[in-house]
């Protein structure tokens, strides 16, 4: 998983001398949203994030209450069969091996969905209103092929 730094940032508005720092550790779009809050954000002048302060958001939550912006999923690799092999080796827990094999169990069901999509496509002359160069069809296509390749299938 792709680390999601967040930093107390320094700014300060045009015409001012004094600089400002906010009072806890934000990402680049936190900051954003926390600018844009105060009136004198069309004058903002220069703001840099302070690197001694950083950490990374997916280890640390937002919970300040001034904040009421919903959590984006981070950009992650999926793991491969290697990586769970090696997950399952490691951990004991219960909840951990539960959710290895759900990860396995969504993946087999990809394969299955597969060798439908497969059967209708090369048996079936008739789909209908679903057929065609960008129906519902093509799109199920392009979606099966962009999560097996996600998930390292292909």
């Amino acid at each position: 998983m792709k680390p999601q730094w967040a930093y107390i940032w320094e700014y300060g508005f045009q015409g001012e001398k004094n600089r400002l720092r906010t009072p806890i550790e934000l990402t680049k779009p936190e900051f954003e949203f926390w600018i844009d809050q105060d009136a004198r954000s069309t004058f903002l002048g220069s703001c840099e994030p302070i690197e001694a302060t950083r950490v990374d958001r997916n280890r640390v939550p937002l919970i300040d209450p001034r904040f009421k912006m919903k959590p984006k999923m981070p950009e992650f690799d999926a793991p491969s069969d290697a990586e769970l092999r090696a997950l399952w080796r490691e951990f004991t827990d219960l909840q951990v091996r539960w959710l290895i094999l759900e990860i396995l169990a969504l993946r087999k069901s990809l394969d299955r969905i597969q060798e439908w999509f497969d059967d209708v496509d090369k048996n079936i002359p008739d789909r209908g209103q679903l057929s065609g160069g960008n129906g519902k069809f093509q799109e199920l296509r392009h979606l099966l092929r962009k999560e097996k390749g996600r998930a390292g299938m292909l």
